[in-house]
């Protein structure tokens, strides 16, 4: 097939200086020596354009995703609201017991609302060590494991 499609781009290249006009599927087919219902499924394919399941909708500053919208067919709208449920007692729970440096770091290095960042980066954008960085993002986890609430949601999830 990339060989065709190869073909395709060469003569329709060379048509399009010979003629000074984008060639019609008839000229493609009888240059190409293949049948005009041939010729128009490989321009099809040629004109077929890729794109990303990550590719912003809209303005690119958008958080949005092409894939945010795509719904799953085995999706279950009582589940989804329950795991809705399991990220707003979360968020809630980590607001109330973290520091905004610990909730920062948490989110950062999990890549919640943004992309993941490393230790170094993290550090770098605090002014301290990536082992600094460490020791707060594991004394947030320490908090967030004694909270009884997140623990009863990790129990569910194991059920």
């Amino acid at each position: 097939m990339q060989g065709l499609l190869n073909k395709l781009k060469n003569i329709k290249e060379e048509l399009y200086i010979k003629l000074g006009r984008e060639p019609s599927v008839i000229e493609i087919a009888k240059a190409m020596g293949v049948k005009k219902e041939k010729a128009a499924e490989l321009e099809v394919f040629f004109n077929r354009r890729i794109v990303s399941l990550d590719m912003p909708l809209g303005d690119a500053d958008e958080s949005q995703r092409l894939i945010d919208t795509i719904v799953s067919e085995n999706s279950d709208p009582e589940a989804l609201t329950f795991s809705n449920q399991k990220i707003g007692i979360a968020n809630e729970v980590m607001d109330e017991k973290l520091t905004d440096r610990e909730r920062g770091i948490i989110k950062a290095r999990n890549g919640i609302g943004a992309t993941e960042k490393t230790l170094r980066e993290l550090g770098n954008e605090n002014g301290i060590t990536r082992e600094r960085i460490r020791q707060i993002e594991n004394e947030g986890y320490d908090k967030l494991r004694r909270d009884p609430r997140l623990r009863k949601l990790a129990d569910e999830r194991e059920a």
